[in-house]
């Protein structure tokens, strides 16, 4: 297809969904169903509910004057898996690699 079938075949599809839309609409009307669409009644929903939460006041007037971290705990304690530790350093892990590069070699 090249570029003129192609924008040919979106804009049908676009006018037929449009066309089916409209009809939607309008057996939606003849029916008797309600004039307002559904997200409305979720929309005024989150309005109110909006409405109705208690807003955060600062009252800059109190300010702290001691805090104390004593009761807080840390929440690094946990060990996840197999904690290993060496006493290798670096020039021992240097002799080692030479090691095997003498075993291979």
């Amino acid at each position: 297809m090249n570029a003129v079938e192609m924008l040919l075949c979106g804009s049908v599809g676009f006018v037929a969904g449009y066309i089916c839309g409209k009809l939607g609409r309008i057996t939606q009307l003849l029916d008797g169903a309600s004039s307002q669409p559904t997200t409305t009644s979720f929309i005024s929903n989150v309005v109110k509910e909006s409405k109705t939460k208690k807003k955060i006041e600062i009252d800059d007037t109190k300010f702290v004057t001691d805090i104390s971290a004593s009761e807080l705990k840390s929440g690094s304690d946990q060990v996840l898996g197999t904690v290993t530790k060496t006493d290798d350093n670096i020039s021992s892990a240097a002799s080692k690699l030479a090691q095997l590069k003498r075993m291979k070699g």
